[in-house]
């Protein structure tokens, strides 16, 4: 039986396992972060203004301690999740918690709001600001790491966005 997988969880609940901290070199400079959440909004604007309610993306999200969760296409019909499909084990998933990439915006902006210790294009570069689609303005990849504790990073990808 194929395992349920809550990706979207992963992002917008940013889970704290209950490891002791450990102690990191560096995260998002102050600076940095400013520019990365204006940047995320000027991204955000460009998704709105393209007025896209129909499409389809494969998405992928990693995060704290768990397994890597293999990719899933999404597809949104009048801005409305209507059908996850795993690839890798050739099913269906329910739509019940999936995000449309409005809904990985809104993640994304309640997460930047909390003053995150990364919120970078990786956790290994975080002054190197988030990638977006240069056209319609969407993130493909990025990641958040609330704080110096284990196992409540996320990051993600979109791409194949059609």
């Amino acid at each position: 039986m194929v395992r349920h997988f809550l990706l979207f969880s992963s992002l917008s609940l940013l889970i704290n396992c209950g490891a002791a901290p450990t102690p990191t070199t560096s995260g998002t400079s102050k600076a940095a972060l400013a520019d990365h959440v204006a940047l995320l909004q000027k991204n955000k604007a460009l998704w709105k203004d393209a007025n896209i309610r129909d499409y389809e993306f494969t998405y992928q999200a990693t995060g704290g301690c768990s397994d890597p969760m293999p990719p899933v296409v999404i597809s949104v019909k009048d801005g409305a999740v209507s059908s996850v499909y795993v690839p890798d084990f050739g099913t269906y998933e329910s739509i019940g918690s999936w995000p449309t990439i409005d809904g990985v915006f809104d993640s994304l902006t309640q997460a930047a709001a909390k003053s995150p210790l990364v919120f970078a294009i990786g956790s290994s570069t975080p002054n190197s600001p988030p990638a977006f689609d240069a056209k319609y303005g969407f993130p493909t990849k990025i990641s958040v790491d609330p704080s110096d504790a284990k196992c409540d990073d996320s990051q993600f990808t979109i791409r194949d966005f059609k």
